[in-house]
């Protein structure tokens, strides 16, 4: 979480705000359902790939009117096999993309 004032706020039982009683509503019920929640503070714009990764699905489910709420338990090795299939994928290109930039450049300099 990188807002350390609604963190701040979740922790102090004397606030009340709308918001604040919403997100502990929502953690009662996913603690009734056994998940196991935590909070940490981490600094915005550090590069943490899970806070970039929550700040993009945070602008789309505001510009989505229409989202549903969903809190579907997806497993640590799954999304770590993920991640590491997307770093896989990103890698390739970037190494492609270096190898035709130079190979282009040989070819011209080889011609010219």
């Amino acid at each position: 979480m990188d807002s350390r004032i609604t963190l701040q706020l979740l922790q102090n039982k004397d606030k009340h705000t709308k918001f604040i009683e919403e997100i502990r509503t929502k953690i009662q019920e996913m603690e009734q359902r056994e998940w196991r929640v935590e909070f940490r503070w981490i600094k915005a714009r550090a590069g943490h790939r899970g806070n970039e990764m929550a700040d993009q699905q945070a602008k789309e489910a505001a510009r989505n009117k229409n989202i549903e709420e969903c809190y579907i338990r997806i497993p640590k090795r799954v999304m770590m096999s993920e991640e590491k299939e997307q770093s896989v994928k990103w890698w390739q290109r970037e190494w492609t993309e270096i190898r035709r930039s130079n190979n282009k450049s040989i070819l011209s300099q080889n011609l010219g």
